[in-house]
């Protein structure tokens, strides 16, 4: 029999189980590996929060990381929580003096250099502990705290008018706008004081320059868009966006989603059109034609300004097209890291419950369960994907379970990939699917992993 290779987890207890060592474990067994560990912190914490946080000492974080190679030496590591920099030195030390591989760096942590942190979160998490300003905002209120942060920003003129005039349209509608919106009025829809509001926007506008960011919190609010609209106003009239320190852009297209001949290519090799945008990369190369674009994309022919920065069609349209079949009928959704059914992303769930149920076939991609997954789709897909640099070697591990509690988990390599998905692949022995996506498969490159995954290779049923 062979040997289970194993993978050290550097990271902190989380008293509850859903994060931090205790999740790596689970992650880790679940992959088939051998889990080891070094404690960085202890936590007292629950579903609700986090309500205490004990370091480590360095010394001995290090001490359990050398007596874990010294003994069953790991095939990788990966370090989540630190919360100090002698903690992190410690950390360096140990994976240096041991020759650790394969080591995934994914760490939460605090700056030291005097930054300060301002948390927007309903909840009392580890990194709320460590804010300066917590706001713990009422859910769904974001929008509301945004436009106060504007009103302050103009109120006391902590906005970079020398980059307004440059490059901005519209500031005194903004002004104008956020007018209705004082901190006054913020901290009684938020529920939270008005003079943390008032702090909270003067650190954030004196700072020159702060980074502002956003996770899912945005994304999938009911008001995302015009948070989103909101957060950028306050990165781009103070100057701090692309600015050292400030709020980055987002680097240019490394041609990783452009597909030839079946396969993905590298983001490290040269093409003759790297200069040219996606758009125009995905109509070469057959991945979108323009009739597509210009006429299947619903909603579009409304709202030109949706159809410009987006590959998608209007949501709102799409919705309606779902329940009339106008303009014309749609047969099949998949749902990627996404969730209509679900009451946060999705103004009217009900709608979008009763129109997807109407499709004829419905499939995701996703981690987790969802109720738009439960509720519409026939089969949920699960998937992981791993760098490789020779293309025989085990690249995609997928899962596909459906509601009729049937799973099948399974290795496949990169240039199966189109050829399995052109089949009629039997997933029960009364549901056949056909997935026909030409030479249109995508793969996301990541870093090295351990050569144990390659090997992963299971079915149950």
């Amino acid at each position: 029999m062979a040997s289970m290779e194993a993978v050290l987890s550097i990271a902190g207890s989380d008293s509850s189980g859903g994060a931090g060592i205790q999740a790596d474990i689970k992650t880790i067994a679940a992959l088939g590996l051998f889990a080891e560990t070094a404690v960085t912190a202890l936590t007292a914490q629950n579903t609700t929060g986090v309500f205490g946080v004990l370091d480590v000492d360095p010394a001995f974080v290090a001490q359990q990381i050398d007596v874990v190679f010294e003994d069953i030496r790991p095939a990788a590591v990966k370090v989540g929580m630190v919360s100090s920099a002698a903690i992190v030195e410690a950390i360096a030390e140990a994976l240096t003096r041991n020759h650790a591989e394969n080591v995934v760096v994914d760490p939460v942590m605090v700056a030291t250099s005097g930054a300060k942190l301002i948390s927007v979160d309903p909840r009392v998490n580890w990194l709320a502990t460590r804010a300066e300003v917590h706001l713990r905002v009422r859910p769904g209120t974001d929008t509301a705290l945004a436009m106060a942060w504007i009103y302050v920003m103009a109120k006391e003129d902590l906005v970079d008018h020398d980059f307004i005039d440059k490059w901005c349209y519209g500031y005194d509608e903004l002004v104008q706008r956020v007018q209705e919106m004082p901190p006054s009025r913020a901290a009684v829809i938020c529920g939270v004081p008005e003079e943390q509001i008032w702090r909270a926007a003067r650190l954030y506008g004196k700072a020159k320059p702060s980074s502002l960011a956003w996770g899912l919190a945005v994304d999938e609010n009911p008001n995302g868009t015009q948070l989103g609209q909101c957060l950028i106003a306050l990165m781009t009239i103070t100057g701090f966006i692309d600015a050292p320190g400030g709020t980055t852009l987002g680097m240019g297209d490394d041609q990783g989603n452009v597909v030839r001949d079946g396969g993905a290519i590298d983001s490290s090799e040269k093409v003759d059109d790297e200069t040219d945008s996606t758009l125009m990369l995905a109509l070469k190369h057959g991945i979108m034609t323009q009739e597509t674009w210009d006429t299947k994309r619903i909603g579009i022919d409304k709202y030109p300004a949706v159809g410009s920065v987006m590959w998608t069609a209007h949501p709102d349209e799409f919705l309606k097209a779902l329940e009339t079949e106008e303009p014309f009928k749609i047969h099949m959704a998949q749902f990627v890291s996404s969730n209509p059914v679900g009451t946060a992303i999705a103004a009217e769930p009900q709608r979008w419950y009763k129109a997807l149920k109407k499709l004829d076939f419905n499939f995701a991609c996703d981690l987790f369960m969802n109720p738009t997954i439960m509720a519409c789709c026939d089969v949920q897909g699960l998937c992981w994907i791993f760098s490789s640099s020779s293309a025989a070697s085990w690249a995609l591990i997928c899962s596909c379970s459906t509601r009729r509690e049937t799973s099948l988990t399974c290795a496949i390599r990169p240039r199966l990939v189109p050829r399995l998905l052109m089949r009629r692949t039997r997933v029960l022995p009364s549901t056949s699917i056909k997935m026909d996506v030409g030479n249109a498969v995508m793969l996301a490159w990541a870093s090295p992993r351990p050569a144990a995954m390659r090997r992963t290779v299971s079915s149950t049923r």
